[in-house]
């Protein structure tokens, strides 16, 4: 029962997180595999690209649908918070790298075709001469084919005819753009979409875009310097997507930059709160370490209490105690009382501590209470083996009196 409850929350999970991405859906089912199609994205693009991540995937030719096994043998790799972290992120690469490879059709279907020579864009300065527009247009074909290597010669083509005007030039920055990053070439992506940037000329909805999935892919690099110089272009034009956020904040994270990843996994957290929502488990454990690293007791505490409070495990009741206990202000009178709740939390598994508890119930004159401790002590084989079974069987006989 307990692996059922398991992998059924396991898959709830990952249909949520698929549910979350533009472009991607998925059904509901009574069986364990998780499946999922796309209304708009290639379908082999996704189960190639996680394949090669070591994801187990089956496909379904009509419908087209990818099955997503989930079983206690593979619990191991889906039930990761970081794995289903970077699920969700490569999956939105992805999306966005195929979005990225049409953002030329726009402006270039004023220059393709038989009207190439004849066309012209309402504005003087949007046109195109026909010895820039066509390698362009066939750079574009050629991205499309995934022949990238050949749609960039196109672009430099294109690039190398003189006298260009600046909507010429921004089209060539912007074609490059799009054939280097589908080509994995994410530096020279990112150099070529910051010129085509500079030309301001794209509407809110590309630069979002392409800030994003230029942040994402740096991140997988990994090159978290350029993750956060490119989720922070994001934030900056008014990107909300709190995956981007949670990014920023692990790559700040990952270049020791404690506090600014505290403070945006503090507005994440905000976030969830104000809108009804759980943070996710995944990123207040990374903003407990934040605060652990920082030496900041009383932040450590409060992430802790979330933690134990959304996700009762042991280990972060037991955490949540310790550090409390660590606390300048803490009481000593309080010690039965710390104790007691780890027992409760089911924390209370060392022999040091069931003994010391137990001493501390005897003072408190609570013998009852020390008298059940020392004998499930014992029954737990936690007391009463060597080289201290002398002093364990003192401890019990005080408890019995």
């Amino acid at each position: 029962m307990r692996l059922t409850q398991q992998v059924l929350d396991t898959k709830k999970k990952l249909v949520e997180g698929i549910r979350t991405i533009d472009g991607l859906f998925a059904w509901d089912n009574d069986l364990f595999p998780v499946c999922f199609g796309s209304s708009n994205n290639d379908l082999e693009s996704i189960v190639g690209g996680m394949t090669a991540l070591g994801w187990i995937l089956l496909g379904n030719y009509e419908p087209p649908l990818v099955n997503l096994p989930v079983d206690p043998a593979t619990d191991g790799l889906v039930t990761s918070t970081n794995r289903l972290f970077v699920m969700s992120i490569y999956l939105r690469t992805i999306i966005i790298s195929l979005a990225l490879i049409g953002l030329t059709t726009g402006p270039l279907t004023q220059v393709s075709g038989s009207a190439l020579a004849a066309e012209e864009a309402s504005s003087s300065k949007d046109k195109v001469r026909p010895e820039v527009g066509k390698p362009l247009q066939a750079a574009q074909e050629l991205t499309k084919a995934k022949q990238y290597k050949e749609a960039l010669d196109k672009v430099d083509a294109a690039a190398a005819v003189p006298d260009q005007t600046p909507f010429e030039a921004y089209l060539i920055a912007r074609t490059r753009g799009a054939a280097a990053f589908s080509d994995g070439q994410i530096a020279l992506a990112a150099q070529s979409f910051s010129a085509a940037m500079a030309f301001d000329r794209m509407t809110p909805m590309e630069l979002f875009e392409i800030t994003r999935a230029l942040a994402v892919q740096f991140y997988n690099k990994p090159d978290y310097p350029n993750a956060i110089v490119w989720a922070s272009r994001y934030l900056d034009k008014g990107g909300t997507d709190p995956q981007l956020k949670a990014l920023l904040a692990q790559s700040y994270f990952l270049q020791n930059d404690f506090g600014k990843a505290a403070a945006l996994l503090q507005e994440l957290n905000r976030a969830d709160e104000a809108a009804g929502r759980v943070t996710a488990e995944s990123q207040l454990q990374l903003w407990a370490n934040c605060e652990l690293k920082l030496n900041r007791n009383a932040g450590m505490i409060a992430t802790l209490e979330k933690l134990a409070s959304h996700y009762p495990k042991k280990d972060y009741w037991n955490d949540l105690i310790r550090q409390s206990q660590r606390n300048p202000a803490f009481s000593e009178r309080l010690s039965l009382d710390a104790y007691r709740l780890q027992r409760y939390a089911g924390s209370l598994d060392g022999t040091d501590e069931v003994l010391e508890m137990a001493g501390l119930a005897l003072q408190a004159g609570y013998p009852v209470e020390a008298k059940q401790l020392i004998d499930q002590g014992y029954a737990d084989k936690l007391l009463g083996s060597a080289p201290h079974e002398a002093r364990h069987k003192k401890l019990q006989d005080q408890a019995n009196k």
